[in-house]
């Protein structure tokens, strides 16, 4: 099963341990839930997960539960949400392993002096205005492996999405999207409001001018 597949698979695995996500406020679904954690156990052993904005840790907790042995990176200041800090560090050691960490700061400090490593699979779930989104997708492309697969929501609003679109056309890579679900109303019981994953590809061909092509 590929990507695609997996993301348009209604049936998805069902880890046991997602059973202790019932609990957790989330502003998701359990089936994005589930696309996120089968991403995470096809990563290779040298690629991570990193959640950019966590609030109470569903996104992340989902990629985490089942993996103990694959690298999930959370990353938040919860400036949007203080309430939050207390009940995602709880549930963070209750879920988490040895190959789990979390970043309480702004995602600027965790990549400029923390991040290392390839990421293979990444979420930007925190400020979705447009410069938010941008900048959080371009601090985290000098890090992306080959293939990185990055998953975008709430793309039924204007700014993610077309932060998203712009990103993809101003790259130096590629980008293929996999996905893009909308939803007719928010809070869709499977793609609440709306989600998108793209995947990076190979870099984009330089286009020579016909009067230097000669030069070449």
């Amino acid at each position: 099963m590929d990507v695609r597949q997996a993301c348009k698979e209604v049936e998805l695995p069902w880890p046991k341990e997602f059973d202790k996500l019932a609990d957790v406020l989330k502003m998701s679904t359990f089936r994005i839930g589930r696309i996120i954690n089968w991403i995470v156990s096809q990563m290779p052993a040298d690629q991570q997960y990193v959640n950019v904005g966590v609030w109470h840790g569903f996104s992340l907790f989902a990629g985490m539960v089942g993996n103990p042995d694959k690298k999930c990176v959370g990353v938040d200041n919860f400036s949007l949400s203080s309430s939050s800090r207390i009940s995602c560090r709880q549930d963070f050691i209750k879920f988490g392993s040895a190959k789990h960490d979390f970043f309480e700061m702004g995602m600027d400090e965790y990549f400029k002096k923390y991040h290392s490593g390839k990421i293979g699979f990444y979420f930007y779930d925190a400020d979705h205005s447009y410069p938010a989104q941008l900048r959080g997708l371009e601090l985290a492309e000098p890090f992306m492996a080959d293939d990185c697969l990055i998953m975008v929501d709430d793309t039924n609003q204007e700014y993610p999405k077309q932060a998203t679109l712009d990103f993809m056309k101003q790259s130096k890579y590629n980008y293929e999207i996999i996905i893009d679900e909308m939803t007719e109303r928010p809070y869709d019981t499977e793609w609440w409001n709306g989600i998108m994953i793209i995947q990076k590809k190979g870099l984009k061909l330089i286009e020579v001018p016909e009067e230097k092509a000669e030069d070449y």
